[in-house]
């Protein structure tokens, strides 16, 4: 009886051990998570637009060899029309869809969209400072839906301003 005591309690002690190893590498139901390798063939559409981080603004984008930049295809596609995104990070942000279009990846390649810019031309100047000149201008205000008198206390004023420095990812 005493061994089978103990021999009870190790696989009680096992299967509890093992419950939480298996709760710690879960992932939520759902899943699966990430990019899911897959290939997208070119659908048939209106217009095809190609676009590649290094794309011409001023290309017309229609052959893969001349692709245009994201922002220039999407202030010419209408709906039923394509755009097509070769591999690569595009730093873009503000973008405004309001049409039906497909916007996929060409074949097997990973678009990435970020939304911020990259600054890398830096001026030292005295005390540690460093300075660099800026093409995007940040809101230094609030746009019409914000009242002070409502948001004010949750929303203070310098949060309008969104000029951030991240350096080797931090902030």
């Amino acid at each position: 009886m005493h061994l089978a005591h103990a021999l009870a309690l190790w696989f009680r002690a096992c299967l509890l051990l093992f419950c939480f190893a298996a709760v710690g590498y879960a992932q939520p139901s759902g899943g699966p998570y990430g990019p899911i390798d897959q290939r997208y063939e070119v659908p048939k559409a209106g217009h095809v637009y190609f676009v590649a981080p290094d794309g011409k603004p001023d290309s017309a984008g229609t052959t893969l060899e001349q692709p245009t930049t994201l922002e220039s295809a999407i202030d010419r596609v209408v709906t039923g029309d394509a755009i097509i995104l070769r591999g690569g990070i595009y730093r873009t942000g503000g973008l405004t869809l309001n049409q039906g279009i497909a916007l996929q990846p060409y074949a097997d390649e990973r678009p990435i969209l970020k939304g911020t810019q990259v600054a890398t031309k830096w001026e030292t100047l005295r005390n540690n400072v460093c300075r660099t000149s800026w093409r995007t201008l940040f809101p230094a205000a609030p746009l019409g839906w914000w009242q002070r008198n409502r948001e004010g206390t949750r929303t203070p004023l310098h949060r309008f301003n969104s000029d951030m420095v991240f350096v080797d990812g931090e902030f």
